[in-house]
């Protein structure tokens, strides 16, 4: 019924007997997790402060990550190189450059701000520990076409010939990312 002694440590027990105690019986029996549940690290919010059942509230450095990781996600969408979303986000912070996103009237930002590449990648990447999904590739791929075919949509009204065939070109390759055309034509059998 009872553990073996080897497997047990004993604890001296107050009437100068080693017995099992009742807290090595229940380790023993149930396991260490019911003594670990108060060892467990406590959980952060985004500011940093532990949760607990106290409303949290959004520090204004918490407000500026938000609209830093949705100014570079968006740019990031669009084609831009993760350097080069960095130079942005550091001229927009220092306001020698205009932002593509509207910034939160509230919103400040520091004296001499500044990013890195690879915190423009943290912003982008938010679930980083996932396994890359293919199709997002290709939704991406699609709104870039988009975009591009929104752009060449005044020159194209106006007639110009070369924008109307990059604009071909464009819906060539969006049937290609859809899986609408292929290269090769069936021959009847």
């Amino acid at each position: 019924m009872f553990p073996s002694r080897s497997v047990a440590r004993l604890d001296p027990n107050p009437r100068g007997r080693n017995t099992l105690s009742i807290a090595n019986f229940i380790t023993l029996t149930l396991g260490s997790a019911w003594r670990c549940r108060s060892l467990k690290a406590k959980v952060r919010t985004l500011d940093g402060r532990f949760r607990g059942a106290a409303q949290t509230e959004f520090s204004p450095r918490h407000e500026r990550a938000r609209w830093v990781a949705a100014e570079a996600r968006h740019l990031r969408d669009r084609g831009w190189e993760y350097e080069r979303i960095a130079q942005h986000l550091t001229e927009v912070g220092r306001q020698s450059a205009a932002p593509y996103l509207q910034i939160p009237c509230a919103l400040t930002f520091p004296y001499e701000y500044c990013i890195s590449a690879a915190a423009v990648w943290k912003a982008c990447n938010p679930n980083r520990k996932r396994k890359p999904r293919p199709f997002l590739d290709k939704k991406l791929e699609y709104l870039r076409l988009e975009d591009l075919i929104f752009c060449l949509g005044p020159r194209i009204q106006q007639g110009d010939i070369r924008a109307i065939g990059a604009a071909l070109k464009i819906m060539r390759r969006e049937a290609q990312v859809l899986g609408y055309g292929s290269d090769k034509r069936r021959r009847p059998s």
